[in-house]
């Protein structure tokens, strides 16, 4: 017995006469009293593929397709009672109703000779239904196996699923087929998501499974580019580029056959980096002939929003009016809908007296198609005459379409998708995916449709008001200790360190924030600083930590640092360099001579006293918070830096809360010699609980069991489940098992322009300015609404901070090498006048040739200016960039001049 089997035995719960488990229903040979389990028999039917029946594992045969229909259709609604009414017109159309009906009576009479005296049927003169339970299928199976996250239980599913649903049925009836199609689409896009979770699964541990599960995938669906790119990635780290060069040849030749057009720019670039490796060097690809550029009047692939409106009732209309009449019923219908339409933007692709279709996104993308079309079709809905049934429908996917010539010729599946989802829809309703409606969850308010709340399809009410941002949930008890220690801090007027770790996306920040709410409640001042994987960003922002505590503006100047703030401070007036120093300005002419004479000691002393006068300055009047995130990004010099503040703050009312990753090495001793006679706790962070996860998501959704899916699939991780909840790709596409899939998934829905700006973002750093953004963009005046109302970044005064850094990392790593280098060749050019230690890094992450000699003038500038760590950072960055021989023995001579002179924060901090 499996152990899913072995589970759904241990919840089995009798009633009367049936035992009732999980999924199987175990039907008696005999009515009336209970018997054993062992005389039941398990109803079970394959729907995936050709239809089968078993009876007590016993294969029985089912010959009219008719019959088998009724089977599927009332298998997949168990429990719901169906009237014979819609039963007859579902699969007898096209008959008479008294013909109808009889047809269905015979087919249930062939249902009841296959299953026998078995109780399964419930029926009377008006309804039809098979038991709750009553019959298992493969297709539950296959749903709870595909919303998995174990890679056993993926591989089952992918087995589960043989084919389409009743693969080679013809039922011959119009309103079964739609039907049929609607599901078989459902279906085959789930069977899509089991196998790319299995591509992402295997291709860490076995590469030549993912490339088998990928093939798979594009023999399905050959026009799966992000697919073709994936498989030539997997046969380019499996050592196979001829491979994945012959996989690029035939998705050019199935493009060229099928569309016309030829492959994305991302996949020629990810071929040349495949050619040019294999080659051992950054040559042109051969034998490949293709333009990245799309000439203009050729087609191309565009993401769309399709709205359908179909009117149910016109036969009924054209048999109750006058023909003249009727035919101008049908064109004002179409007229109506078609300026509704075009005044949002819509362009309609379809019109007849039936359905219209009307596509939102050509030719040119805004970003809130998917809005506007809602807007339209709550207006076209609430809008009929009330002798019109109009049932609507809304989508999302992509058509090929010349955007430069007619767009009314676009094609491509989501047309007929949605066509055949208003068709599915009742009178009044307008019903979409549940994962589309996602990406207007702030927006729309929607519910289950009442005749099976349990689909991916949604029926939309009506638009809302914005809701409010998530709630903070879970980590009551990390709040009590944090609760604990701003009280103790408050009473003894004596500090302590805090460091939280964990890994990323356990809600380091969140906890942050709240704490720094609550700070503030209890009337503490706060100061928080975020580190980065950049040096000189480091630097900048803990000197802008120390400018928020001391109360200067943050653009001060060596010359504004004035005798009266060192009155203000507590410090001596010959203390003015130590303090222009701690802000990390340059020293004036005129304090220059005096600083340089100071000796090692000296210099050292001066700035612990002078870090000791502020965190003094700071607590003079209230307890304070100090807040610095991210410690896996310090250099040895900036943990020298923090170290020496977390000894001080040990002897005043100031709490100095840490974060970092938990699966990060952090050198220790560069930072913990200082504090070690100062009450220091580390708090490690673990993943949410349920009950916690379930907290969190009803926030977001009433949907129980959506929550413990995706808390599932998060491993617990609270920004991966609420990225899981929010995301409107989950349904669609699946969930990735890594923040970067999820990301990707987030940044890919955005508009060109959006998509080019969160990219040049996460190279200017965690936080960058709007004027430095439009500067790498060449373009003036970019507003980052979109990225705000994604919530990928915030506002934070006249600058914007990604909301997360793993969503700036991961947008990072999915822009291809020659596209980061050309946008940090972009940044470096902004900071070539205004910072020179930014211009050098955005040279070195460019991997431009001239940053090595750029870097060792800036580090010999730092020399000579006593800023050690500084110059010691930028020549072991300046000995891995270099080269040539001769620029490395100057890099050498550096660092040897370095370790004989001002040793700096680090000897300080061991001090």
């Amino acid at each position: 017995m499996t152990s899913t089997e072995t589970r759904h035995s241990e919840n089995a719960v009798s009633h009367g006469a049936c035992t009732v488990a999980d999924s199987h229903f175990l039907i008696p040979h005999t009515t009336g009293s209970f018997q054993p389990a062992d005389h039941y028999v398990e109803v079970r039917i394959h729907l995936l593929g050709q239809f089968e029946c078993e009876l007590g594992g016993v294969t029985r045969e089912l010959k009219a397709r008719k019959t088998r229909a009724l089977f599927a259709w009332l298998a997949m609604h168990q429990g719901k009672p169906q009237p014979r009414t819609k039963l007859a017109n579902l699969l007898w159309a096209d008959s008479g109703s008294q013909q109808a009906r009889q047809s269905l009576r015979q087919a249930v009479a062939d249902l009841r000779r296959l299953l026998g005296d078995h109780d399964v049927l419930e029926a009377d003169t008006e309804r039809l239904s098979i038991k709750a339970g009553a019959v298992t299928k493969d297709i539950d199976e296959f749903v709870a196996l595909a919303n998995a996250s174990d890679e056993v239980d993926l591989v089952r599913a992918s087995n589960l699923y043989r084919g389409e649903l009743l693969e080679s049925e013809d039922s011959r009836s119009e309103p079964f087929e739609e039907w049929l199609g609607a599901e078989r689409l459902r279906l085959a896009e789930l069977h899509q998501v089991v196998l790319r979770k299995l591509v992402d699964s295997y291709r860490h541990t076995d590469l030549e499974e993912a490339i088998r599960y990928g093939q798979k995938i594009v023999s399905l669906d050959p026009l799966q580019g992000q697919m073709h790119r994936r498989l030539m990635e997997l046969f380019r780290d499996a050592g196979r580029p001829e491979d994945a060069i012959r996989q690029f040849r035939n998705y050019k030749q199935v493009l060229n056959d099928q569309l016309g057009i030829e492959p994305e720019a991302e996949t020629e670039a990810l071929l040349e980096e495949i050619v040019s490796a294999r080659h051992g060097t950054e040559t042109r690809r051969p034998e490949i002939e293709s333009s990245h550029s799309v000439p203009s009047g050729s087609n191309e692939l565009r993401q769309v929003v399709a709205l359908a409106v179909h009117a149910r009732n016109l036969g009924d209309l054209a048999l109750s009016m006058d023909t003249e009449d009727y035919i101008n019923r049908v064109q004002s219908l179409e007229d109506f809908v078609r300026t509704t339409c075009e005044t949002a933007g819509g362009v309609i692709v379809q019109a007849n007296s039936e359905i219209h279709i009307a596509l939102f996104g050509l030719p040119a993308v805004t970003g809130n198609e998917l809005r506007r079309s809602t807007e339209v079709a709550l207006a076209i809905r609430d809008s009929s005459d009330d002798d019109l049934a109009l049932s609507l429908a809304v989508a999302t996917g992509q058509v090929v379409v010349n955007v430069h010539g007619n767009l009314q010729q676009a094609q491509g599946s989501v047309i007929a998708q949605v066509g055949q989802l208003a068709r599915s829809a009742s009178a009044g309703e307008l019903i979409s995916p549940v994962d589309v409606v996602d990406g207007l969850a702030h927006l729309v308010e929607y519910e289950p449709r009442p005749e099976n709340p349990a689909a991916d399809v949604v029926c939309i009410q009506r638009m809302s008001e914005q809701r409010k941002l998530t709630p903070f949930s879970g980590r009551k008890l990390q709040m009590q200790q944090m609760g604990l220690a701003l009280q103790a801090c408050q009473d003894t007027g004596l500090g302590q360190t805090i460091l939280i770790r964990g890994e990323a996306g356990l809600g380091k920040s969140r906890l942050v924030l709240e704490l720094i709410d609550e700070a503030r409640s209890r009337g503490y001042a706060a100061a928080r600083a975020n580190l980065s994987d950049t040096t000189n960003n480091n630097i900048s922002n803990l000197t802008r930590l120390v400018t928020r505590i001391l109360e200067f503006d943050e653009s001060v100047t060596p010359e504004e640092v004035n005798d009266d703030d060192l009155v203000r401070l507590g410090l001596g007036r010959g203390q003015r360099s130590a303090l222009i120093d701690l802000l990390d300005l340059e020293m004036p002419h005129e304090l220059r001579d005096f600083w340089d004479a100071m000796s090692d000691e000296r210099r050292q002393e001066t700035r612990r006293a002078g870090l000791e006068a502020i965190v003094a300055h700071a607590c003079r009047e209230n307890p304070v918070l100090t807040v610095i995130e991210d410690l896996q990004w310090a250099e040895s010099s900036i943990l020298a830096r923090i170290g020496v503040l977390a000894s001080i703050v040990a002897d005043y009312p100031m709490l100095l809360v840490l974060t970092t990753r938990i699966d990060e090495t952090i050198d220790q001793s560069a930072w913990r010699g200082p504090s070690q006679r100062a009450p220091f706790t580390t708090l490690d962070l673990s993943p949410m609980r349920e009950a916690e996860a379930m907290e969190l998501g009803r926030h977001m959704h009433d949907d129980d069991d959506l929550i413990r899916r995706c808390f599932q699939r998060s491993g617990g991780n609270p920004l991966f489940l609420e990225q899981l909840l929010r995301s409107s790709e989950m349904s669609r596409h699946g969930i990735p098992d890594s923040i970067q899939s999820l990301v990707e998934a987030t940044v890919y829905q955005l508009p060109s322009q959006d998509l080019d700006a969160i990219q040049a973002a996460s190279v200017l750093g965690f936080e960058f300015t709007s004027e430095a953004l439009d500067f790498v963009l060449d373009q003036e005046g970019y507003s980052p609404d979109a990225l705000l109302k994604h919530r990928l970044i915030f506002q934070s005064g006249d600058k914007y901070e990604f909301s997360h850094a793993l969503i700036r990392e991961s947008t990072y790593q999915t822009m291809l090498r020659s596209r980061r280098s050309a946008l940090h060749l972009r940044a470096a050019e902004y900071y070539k006048q205004a910072n020179r230690a930014m211009f050098v890094e955005h040279l070195l992450a460019a991997e431009s040739e001239n940053a090595p000699t750029e870097l060792l003038a800036i580090a010999r500038e730092e020399q000579q200016l006593h800023r050690h760590d500084r110059a010691r950072i930028l020549v072991r960055k300046g000995l891995i960039a270099s080269t040539d021989e001769k620029t490395r023995r100057a890099f050498k001579q550096l660092e040897d001049n370095l370790l004989t002179s001002d040793p700096g924060w680090e000897d300080l901090a061991k001090s």
